[in-house]
């Protein structure tokens, strides 16, 4: 039963990060095409441009996988980045297909998933 639950379980949670890459990936396809004028724009929404947008999400992503890697100083960057667009998407990318990589690998256990599985339910 056991082996089932955790079989099912990588399948779907390497489906869900397959879905996560290709949605960030039109998002981010999208702000390679904006000019760095329309990246600070001033707009009313919940955040007060698209680099602000942008870097929230970025900054989701990457402290989820520092905290599901254990790394010993995870950073929200939102506070601190002030790199580039490029840079931005770069750390975007790489925090995006960090996950997928995470939960292919074979180091991957049950239990792993089973305390990721926990950690997405506490936080809602």
């Amino acid at each position: 039963m056991w082996a089932y639950l955790w079989a099912m379980n990588k399948a779907y949670l390497l489906d869900l990060a397959s879905y996560n890459i290709w949605a960030n990936y039109k998002a981010i396809e999208w702000l390679q095409q904006i000019t760095d004028a329309q990246w600070e724009q001033v707009v009313t929404s919940s955040f007060n441009s698209v680099r602000q947008t942008a870097l929230h999400i970025a900054s989701a992503e990457k402290i989820g996988i520092d905290f599901w890697t254990k790394d010993p100083a995870p950073v929200f960057i939102s506070g601190t980045f002030t790199g580039t667009k490029h840079d931005l998407i770069d750390i975007w990318e790489k925090a995006s297909t960090g996950m997928k990589e995470r939960i292919g690998t074979r180091h991957m256990t049950r239990n792993t998933i089973f305390v990721v599985i926990d950690f997405n339910l506490n936080f809602r």
